[in-house]
């Protein structure tokens, strides 16, 4: 198994290495304030027959012909499908997509590697316990995902350079701090409780600690730019909303919510006066962005999953 793992991870590394370097110096030269720059969602029932206009691709693998998975790159622009897959997640710079499919002949999920331009399609994994909820690192050398193993979810993480994979925390759905030497993730309840847990180790492992629990019918969480915090989704009071708590404990405080409407996903931009969320109404999902200093929002793009890349605006 691990033979298998180390050629296909070989095959990858030098094209993500260098987009992740390529990005760093595109940040730096970069003027104030943020917006969304790309985001990749995943659509359900191909969007309602808008991807219909979209030319079809062929792939060396096959998927659920259901779950496309398409790159938007600003707010307005024409989604392009690139893949059939599900758990979506973009590199550093916004260059490259994992996500998780079935491949041809096999009953799990693996991770899955695409160039945002559709090009360069790669298999990552080859895992007996398959593999899910892929997220890249910040400098874009590991990924942690997890897997179902035999005392439940496992989050691992597959490093580029020693090319290995090692597992970190019982739990599920990681998400990398910015410095990378921590991950937020979440475990389901423990004791006969109905919430999960959310919890914050060091991505060597050990040192766990719970920050929070959410009862969110799409529970999720992640970091803000400066990682002290952790936002998160949550259905308490009969409604659904997007809390932040300090990462090393202490009370959450409520940053977002609706009456009407689940929220999920967060991302906070990096000066932190933009979320962006996924929105269902049970009927469209959708990506949004959410001023919180005004409250108003803007969406994106139709879709269930995203992971938004904040550019900054010249």
């Amino acid at each position: 198994m691990l033979r298998t793992y180390r050629f296909l991870c070989a095959a990858v590394f030098v094209g993500a290495l260098a987009l992740s370097h390529e990005a760093c110096g595109q940040a730096q030269n970069a003027a104030r304030g943020w917006n969304v720059g790309r985001s990749v969602v995943q659509n359900i029932g191909r969007m309602q027959g808008r991807s219909a206009n979209l030319k079809p691709l062929t792939w060396v693998v096959s998927y659920d012909a259901n779950d496309d998975i398409f790159v938007v790159d600003h707010p307005g622009a024409a989604p392009r499908k690139i893949a059939d897959g599900n758990d979506p997640a973009l590199s550093p710079d916004g260059g490259i997509v994992a996500f998780c499919a079935v491949p041809t002949g096999s009953m799990q999920t693996e991770i899955m590697l695409v160039k945002a331009d559709g090009s360069g399609l790669k298999r990552l994994t080859n895992l007996n316990a398959g593999a899910r909820a892929p997220v890249w690192s910040p400098d874009g050398h590991r990924i942690a995902f997890y897997a179902e193993v035999s005392k439940g979810e496992e989050i691992l993480v597959l490093d580029f350079d020693k090319k290995s994979i090692t597992p970190i925390a019982r739990g599920m759905y990681p998400r990398w701090s910015p410095d990378g030497k921590h991950i937020v993730f979440l475990r389901d309840p423990e004791d006969g409780g109905h919430k999960l847990s959310i919890l914050v180790a060091k991505t060597d492992g050990g040192g766990e600690l719970k920050v929070a629990a959410t009862d969110s019918r799409f529970p999720s969480a992640s970091w803000s730019a400066d990682g002290n915090e952790i936002v998160y989704s949550s259905d308490d009071r009969h409604r659904s909303s997007i809390f932040r708590v300090p990462a090393a404990g202490g009370k959450p405080e409520e940053i977002a919510r609706d009456g009407n409407m689940e929220m999920y996903y967060p991302s906070l931009s990096p000066d932190g006066k933009s979320l962006a969320v996924v929105t269902d109404n049970d009927q469209f999902p959708s990506v949004e962005v959410f001023d919180l200093a005004t409250h108003k929002s803007s969406r994106i793009a139709y879709g269930s999953e995203a992971d938004v890349h904040w550019v900054r605006e010249n």
